[in-house]
């Protein structure tokens, strides 16, 4: 380089440490290096706070990961009983309490492969918990053991990546609430996903229903299990996520209806199913109902079951979805969310759903009183639900629709 000529540098911007805070640091990494390993031998709790630190400077990357006294302590902390099967652990206690450690031993490569081992048993008695909850059909079931799973979510859309805070996350019998405030707005649905022992994949959008709840200074938009709340037409700015469990289990079990074949019913797969549903808001249930006996009767080219015996009064009130940003609030009226699950005479969940829509006229009828109905669709079916406004919001009747040839693929008839 030639002396004289300054060299420009643009682009590169060194954020601003404050002086003291600097020190301190710089202080720390001067000290001798067996002190600064005997400080984080007795600091460090996890191996993700190893590797967090290792991402500071080189000089800590490669004392954590050539120091094995680090890497026996952890092991000794977190797996005693796995590391009983390779060495005596109060001889290793104390032989690391003196600053001894056995050198021969690659203790960071058998401290990550006993944390794999770990996650991989985890996953698998988890799998096995979850593949017996599709079969189990006792209420609130599977919402305790989906707390107990704690799945942990986070939203994507282009470069902008949220970690989703468990206390956003609201559990109910049939599926679970994810909310998301946004502090910047953003015209795109983008992508939510899930995260169970490390686990990871993304939740599928109903994407095909997309319906506008409400209009007016405030937009909300129905984009299938998401319920987008938008500034203007385009700048969304609070979403709600609708999940339904049985969305969730099958990527983890790998779950899928299987087909079953039948020589003697000539209605095999037309009666004895069971289903499940909830009315709620996002935070909080309204009403549950279960049909212990569900027959279908064919009519086209769907099979229908409906009941009209229903007599469920619901205050008005409580159809409401409420949201709030930093900035503003407001909420949604005539708006709730069901949870459906269909399971057959095996006890097999074959359709799902986890939907919000609006209450809207369905009939007029004049002095016997307007019909208003709430409509939800999925893939091979749709459920209707039949009200009468009534002071209050009366549920009457319900209906379920399901394509015959789904059901035929399900239930073959030899």
């Amino acid at each position: 380089m030639k002396r004289g000529k300054k060299q420009a540098f643009v682009g590169i911007v060194k954020p601003k440490i404050p002086q003291k805070k600097a020190a301190a640091v710089s202080r720390f990494l001067n000290l001798p290096h067996p002190l600064i390993s005997e400080i984080l031998h007795y600091s460090i709790g996890s191996n993700q706070d190893l590797l967090a630190l290792c991402q500071t400077c080189k000089m800590l990357y490669n004392l954590i990961f050539q120091h094995k006294s680090i890497w026996a302590s952890l092991f000794l902390l977190k797996f005693p009983n796995s590391l009983s099967k390779l060495i005596n652990i109060n001889t290793l206690s104390n032989d690391l309490s003196h600053g001894i450690v056995d050198q021969s031993k690659d203790w960071k490569n058998l401290y990550l492969s006993q944390v794999k081992k770990n996650q991989e048993a985890q996953i698998k008695k988890l799998t096995t918990q979850l593949s017996k909850l599709t079969l189990d059909s006792t209420c609130g079931t599977m919402e305790k053991a989906m707390k107990n799973v704690k799945p942990k979510f986070n939203w994507r859309c282009g470069k902008i990546r949220i970690d989703i805070e468990p206390t956003n996350v609201v559990y109910f019998r049939s599926g679970m609430t994810v909310k998301l405030s946004l502090e910047q707005t953003c015209n795109q649905l983008g992508c939510l996903e899930a995260s169970i022992s490390n686990t990871r994949f993304p939740i599928k959008f109903y994407s095909q229903n997309e319906k506008m709840l409400n209009s007016g200074n405030v937009h909300a938009k129905k984009c299938g299990n998401a319920v987008c709340i938008m500034l203007n037409e385009n700048d969304i700015t609070f979403m709600y996520f609708t999940i339904n469990y049985m969305d969730i289990i099958p990527q983890l079990t790998k779950y899928a209806v299987k087909p079953r074949r039948d020589d003697i019913d000539s209605n095999f797969g037309m009666h004895s199913y069971t289903l499940g549903l909830e009315i709620r808001t996002p935070l909080t249930s309204i009403e549950t109902i279960v049909f212990r006996v569900v027959d279908f009767v064919p009519e086209g080219n769907f099979a229908i079951f409906y009941s009209d015996e229903l007599e469920y009064k619901i205050n008005k009130n409580k159809f409401v979805i409420n949201w709030k940003t930093i900035a503003f609030s407001g909420k949604i009226q005539d708006v709730c969310i069901v949870d459906c699950i269909l399971r057959s005479e095996f006890g097999e969940p074959v359709w799902w759903i986890s939907e919000a829509d609006k209450i809207e006229i369905k009939e007029r009828h004049g002095y016997r009183g307007d019909v208003y109905s709430l409509l939800l669709q999925k893939d091979q079916g749709e459920i209707e639900l039949f009200f009468v406004d009534n002071d209050a919001w009366e549920l009457k009747s319900i209906q379920l629709r399901l394509s015959l040839s789904y059901i035929s693929s399900i239930f073959v008839k030899s």
